[in-house]
């Protein structure tokens, strides 16, 4: 295939998931827009700091946010260009984060604590590698980080893993952080809705981040006798499944940072992202047959069909 041929398809790949998929591009773009309007210059209560080779928990929950920020911002950007299964693996960061922010939120002692910790290891592993290959450059690293005694480097891999693969929190896998966390949401339904982002989505993105038989199974298209068909540069797959999940990773972040930080305007933001739910809404064949473009939108939004879904759902009416 040539270059041209790869440009024609890049635009045209991108045309089309900016018309059938325009409502929830707008809200992710709006909640991004809104958040950081809220933080550029800070609206929120002054920053507890905790001093020379501490972080406080709001620095932590801040280093998240600004962290979060950029990734979702990769995300919503490289699902736009048709790599939306690329932007999953980014989702899959951003659902971590967003735990591990409500996790330090109500355990905020503990996971200063923690953090310094986890801290301590990751440097001292460090330090160790680069002396394995033969890469340290001793004034290249603060002396402390090689100093650790063995009764406290045993604590540490104890609590981090050998490795130092478990989670800074000191949990064993995203699961018990959820478990930790999952009181925070209170409505019995938004609980259940972090639960089936653990077991669906977060189950698939993993399987997409990671060379797995599913993941690898997307790129094949059907068979042929005389080869292999695959799919090579931007596509319309999993475009919908990434916008949603970058969205609601992102707003589940923004809310903790409302709360905590006191920013101004929650409630006109809530109000927002109930109309914004809407945007997601997806449509099978048999719910939008016999809909005309002026009739309300099966979405429950309120508008007319025709300036709400019609575009989303054209594929089916070809």
């Amino acid at each position: 295939m040539a270059g041209n041929d790869f440009d024609a398809k890049d635009a045209e790949v991108a045309e089309t998931i900016a018309r059938t998929h325009k409502r929830e591009l707008a809200a992710c773009d709006q909640i991004l827009g809104e958040t950081l309007g809220h933080i550029s210059p800070w609206k929120g209560r002054d920053i507890s700091v905790a001093g020379p080779s501490r972080r406080s928990p709001d620095e932590i929950i801040l280093m998240e946010l600004v962290r979060t920020l950029a990734s979702y911002g990769a995300s919503v950007q490289l699902t736009r260009t048709g790599y939306a299964e690329q932007a999953s693996m980014l989702n899959r960061s951003l659902f971590e984060g967003m735990l591990v922010a409500h996790w330090v939120h109500a355990n905020g002692a503990e996971a200063e604590e923690q953090f310094r910790r986890a801290g301590r290891l990751n440097d001292y592993l460090w330090v160790e590698r680069l002396e394995n290959t033969g890469w340290f450059e001793e004034d290249d690293v603060p002396i402390e980080a090689i100093e650790v005694e063995q009764q406290e480097l045993a604590a540490l891999k104890l609590d981090f893993g050998k490795y130092g693969e478990r989670l800074w929190t000191g949990h064993r896998s995203i699961r018990y952080l959820v478990a930790d966390v999952e009181d925070m949401w209170d409505d019995p339904m938004a609980k259940q809705e972090l639960h089936n982002y653990l077991r669906v989505a977060h189950h698939d993105n993993n399987q997409i981040l990671h060379s797995t038989v599913s993941g690898l199974n997307r790129l094949k298209g059907p068979d042929e006798e005389d080869g292999i068909r695959l799919a090579l540069g931007p596509s319309l797959r999993h475009v919908p499944q990434s916008l949603l999940g970058a969205y609601w990773n992102f707003a589940q972040l923004v809310t903790l940072i409302f709360d905590r930080f006191q920013l101004p305007d929650r409630s006109s933001f809530d109000l927002a992202m109930e109309r914004r739910e809407f945007d997601f809404y997806r449509f099978t064949a048999a719910e939008v047959e016999g809909v005309g473009r002026n009739d309300p939108c099966p979405c429950g939004s309120g508008e007319k069909f025709k300036r709400c879904h019609e575009e989303q759902v054209a594929e089916f009416r070809k």
